[in-house]
């Protein structure tokens, strides 16, 4: 248990929800700098060319050097329909590649269920079907679409199943249980 203020609380209930407005990547600190995890697919995001590994050097001509990933979050963040400019350094080795680019806010829709899929056949050492979902968090939503992934393996005679959490940071309790 820990006391939230009204900010961390309202971003903590946007988490939760799995949808809110903005450009559709995930983030993280790498060698201490605000790094593109994964672009969400289909989303303004993806859509820009964003990638993993893409370092986030500005946010609307602002410094991301020493700004903490909540606050780089909450930029990035905006009413739907906005715009935002990021400063992106790509690369492994420098010179590295940096350019601008622009993207409009647009909702964004984060599914609990990223894969769903039947493991069969010769490249899969078991003889029966094997059903696995990979949740990448608990939201409002999991249960909902854990149920709709599991229905649709009704089918295909999965005896077993494997639940990939690897990466979920976590979410609503209820929504684990």
């Amino acid at each position: 248990t820990r006391h939230l203020d009204v900010q961390a609380f309202s971003q903590m209930q946007i988490d939760t929800t799995g949808h809110f407005a903005g450009i559709g990547i995930m983030v993280g600190l790498k060698d201490e700098k605000i790094t593109v995890i994964a672009p969400i697919e289909n989303t303004p995001a993806h859509r820009a060319g964003l990638r993993g590994g893409d370092r986030i050097c500005a946010i609307n001509s602002r410094s991301s050097e020493f700004m903490s990933l909540d606050e780089a979050v909450s930029l990035m963040r905006g009413k739907e329909g906005t715009k935002i400019t990021l400063t992106i350094e790509r690369g492994k080795t420098p010179p590295f590649e940096r350019f601008d680019v622009t993207i409009i806010r647009a909702a964004i829709e984060v599914p609990s269920v990223a894969d769903a899929v039947v493991l069969q056949g010769d490249a899969w050492p078991v003889t029966e079907p094997v059903g696995y979902i990979r949740l990448t968090q608990f939201s409002e939503r999991s249960s909902q679409e854990l149920e709709e992934a599991l229905q649709s393996m009704a089918t295909k005679q999965v005896k077993s199943l494997i639940l990939d959490l690897r990466n979920n940071p976590g979410g609503l309790l209820t929504a684990a249980v």
